[in-house]
């Protein structure tokens, strides 16, 4: 069963206000409220006009833009008219601009900024009446309780209403409030504006920002949550500070990453170990890196590797980890076409390198899908259908593309039941049974990384890829999160006819399996890239193919 919402322009914004109060009308003050509900009770005309000036950059409007419904709108206090002059300045057009300086007796020449300093300082210059729109902020706030995500797209409503878009209907639970109180709500907003400022190049508000981070204020469920956003923005941060030579206070923010982010830690304590190094105390930076050998996954690659280096600057011994299998590479040779965005692009087609070898393997019979992350997210969602909308108090209102710890390791621990099914069927060769019951029960409907193609088509891929290398990925994916997709192979060839590869070395291509990571001249394997091929070898073969360009 499947549901949509109504398909009428006018209630893009309905939707939106009576989802935020669903979610989160506890989160709100009476004042707020008051306006959510004033806005509620608009009519449609009036109500579409206030949502397209309210959803604009800027916050000052002209007053003709309100049409018939700009005295409604005053009453309401949905606009105001006191506007400074300076802000009026600043939305007039050049002959606007213009007029008004002749009327105080000031210069008309120069660039637009030019004219708009020169008339800010002045009042009085025009009758053109403007309006300043009211409660941005909190129609900021609505949009975020509605999608449930940190940066929402406001045009989403209209898109899906276009696409006539369907949702699953699923049973939903009585789950825990987004945010324990208002104020919890309030330093959450706090963080995403302080690490927006951070991310425009603003100055940074270093103690409160590792405040927030000592005390959890960006947590919050599933996507919603920005703790490792804040972790990433502080390592940048420290980062900045060791270029600009304060390698202590970059050391202060490390350890408190490191602390207080689990996710980050090893990355926080590969560079709290570097500013050690380079402040000549080698040995504690090898005492730090010593403590992250418990890494695992790509990031156990980068520990081996610091505390290698480190090892050998202080003379000391670094027990090296189990040895990779040693990587299987192919040089493949493709037609220069030249460059496009920085990038080198093949055949008279000017192709990317994926999808010129995708176009090579295509003519030699061999059907080869660019995998990477999209691939296999698109198959966790058709193999754990099941497992999706499970009751479990992750899906706490109707509309929604999946639970909010979708593409989280919370994922797998609050459904084991779930996800051991999906597994154990997918290990006995049922994958393709439980992508037909995912596609029988929600074809076309939202469903996080799920792209609604062709049920045969998805079947033959399950069946193609086979048991052990869709356990493998999924368990990794389960386990450590989406995230964990960065360095999947770039292409997976599905089984075909034995082929050989003009200009290859070696030529010969198995009627096996197989994926590929595909790289050009100036590539290098990443840590996850080379974690993965080692991960996948006992299942599949996994190669590298190094493409370079016929002269």
């Amino acid at each position: 069963m499947v549901v949509s919402p109504p398909p009428s322009p006018a209630t893009d914004l309905r939707w939106v206000l009576a989802r935020a109060l669903e979610r989160g009308r506890h989160l709100l003050t009476p004042d707020e409220l008051e306006v959510v509900l004033t806005l509620q009770a608009l009519d449609d005309p009036a109500l579409s006009v206030w949502a397209r000036i309210a959803r604009r950059t800027h916050a000052v409007q002209r007053y003709e833009h309100l049409g018939e419904h700009a005295a409604l709108m005053l009453e309401a206090g949905l606009v105001v008219e006191d506007v400074p002059w300076a802000d009026r300045a600043a939305r007039c057009t050049v002959p606007e601009l213009q007029e008004g300086l002749r009327a105080v007796g000031r210069s008309t020449r120069g660039r637009r900024d030019t004219l708009v300093e020169r008339l800010a300082p002045h009042a009085g210059w025009s009758f053109q009446r403007w309006v300043r729109v009211e409660h941005r902020e909190l129609l900021r706030r609505c949009d975020r309780l509605a999608f449930l995500e940190r940066h929402p797209d406001p045009a989403r409503p209209v898109i899906e209403r276009l696409g006539h878009v369907r949702w699953v209907a699923y049973p939903t639970e009585p789950a825990p409030p987004l945010f324990a109180d208002r104020e919890a709500l309030l330093r959450w907003e706090a963080v995403l504006d302080a690490l927006v400022a951070v991310e425009s190049g603003e100055e940074v508000e270093l103690q409160g920002l590792l405040q927030a981070l000592r005390e959890g204020h960006a947590r919050a469920p599933g996507r919603l949550d920005a703790h490792r956003r804040l972790g990433r923005t502080l390592l940048e941060v420290a980062r900045d500070l060791e270029r600009a030579g304060e390698p202590e206070q970059a050391r202060a923010v490390y350890r408190e990453v490191a602390v207080c982010c689990p996710e980050r830690r090893v990355a926080a304590g590969i560079r709290e170990a570097r500013t050690l190094e380079a402040s000549g105390a080698a040995l504690d930076a090898l005492g730090v890196l010593s403590g992250l050998r418990d890494a695992r996954g790509p990031e156990a690659l980068a520990v081996h590797r610091a505390g290698r280096r480190t090892a050998r600057a202080c003379r000391r011994s670094w027990a090296p980890p189990a040895p990779h299998p040693p990587l299987r590479e192919r040089n493949v040779r493709l037609p220069r076409a030249g460059h496009r965005a920085g990038r080198p692009v093949f055949g008279d087609d000017e192709h990317t390198v994926e999808l010129a070898v995708i176009e090579l393997l295509t003519g030699l019979g061999r059907t080869a899908l660019h995998a990477e992350g999209g691939l296999w997210r698109h198959l966790y969602g058709l193999l754990l259908g099941d497992a999706l909308f499970a009751p479990v108090g992750q899906l706490p209102a109707p509309f929604l593309a999946g639970p909010l710890d979708l593409g989280t390791s919370g994922f797998a621990e609050r459904r084991p039941v779930e996800v051991e099914r999906a597994l154990r069927a997918v290990a006995e060769g049922r994958a393709p049974d439980l992508v037909r019951r995912t596609w029988e029960a929600w074809e076309g409907c939202q469903i996080a990384g799920v792209r609604w193609d062709s049920e045969d088509r998805d079947v033959a891929i399950v069946e193609g890829l086979g048991p052990g290398l869709l356990n493998a990925v999924l368990s990794v994916l389960l386990e450590r999160g989406w995230k964990a997709a960065r360095g999947l192979p770039d292409l997976a060839v599905l089984p075909g006819p034995s082929t050989r590869i003009p200009g290859a070395l070696p030529s010969r291509l198995t009627p096996d399996v197989l994926l590929v990571e595909v790289k050009t001249p100036n590539d290098t394997l990443s840590d996850a890239q080379r974690w993965w091929l080692a991960r996948l070898e006992p299942f599949v073969t996994a190669e590298v193919w190094r493409v370079t360009a016929d002269p």
